[in-house]
């Protein structure tokens, strides 16, 4: 029998060094006990990762649909948009998305008065590149216009200075838009 030393194939397991078992053969066994124990349905805590979903998941009739919205005059300055141009794109937009002949319709085919929705923002990069609260405010006149309550729209962030900072007043109470940071400054 070779050294293992000498061998890059040969992995050791035994005190003595030794196992018999080439790194391809350990191998081999591992994947097939892997594919055996998932052909049995899984162990225990397993079952319910493995198990398929109750219902299958809906699906919006758009999926991969991408609507490109342009408007010469949207930016005052490099770094201002128009709020009013902005929710005319906005609107365009999403009626082209959906299909629908009114901006409530469109906005309806996405949202019902009961939901609760969350806008994930990204102020990281600053007021330059950070999500722009005139594109936000669009959403959120939108949201207001299917009948969505303001105490169900929900802006987070990590960081509460740079939601501030990028023109997010922080709104922790019950009533209106609420604006919260997930961490707390240290």
């Amino acid at each position: 029998m070779e050294d293992p030393k000498e061998s890059p194939e040969r992995c050791s397991f035994s005190p003595e060094g030794r196992s018999g078992l080439s790194r391809r053969e350990l191998l081999k066994a591992a994947t097939f006990g892997a594919v055996a124990a998932a052909s049995l349905g899984g162990w225990g805590g397993w079952s319910s990762v493995m198990a398929a979903p109750a219902a299958p998941p809906r699906r919006f009739s758009a999926v991969g649909r991408v609507v490109h919205a342009r408007h010469p005059g949207v930016m005052v300055d490099p770094l201002r948009p128009d709020a009013r141009i902005v929710r005319e794109m906005m609107g365009r937009g999403l009626q082209e998305l959906t299909g629908k002949g009114s901006l409530a319709q469109a906005w309806g085919a996405l949202v019902t008065p009961e939901d609760v929705v969350g806008i994930k923002l990204n102020c990281t990069g600053g007021q330059h590149v950070s999500s722009h609260p005139a594109v936000v405010e669009a959403i959120i006149a939108g949201l207001r216009g299917a009948g969505v309550k303001e105490e169900n729209i929900l802006i987070w962030d990590r960081h509460p200075g740079r939601l501030e900072a990028v023109g997010y007043p922080l709104n922790l109470a019950s009533k209106g838009v609420r604006c919260y940071p997930t961490e707390s400054e240290a």
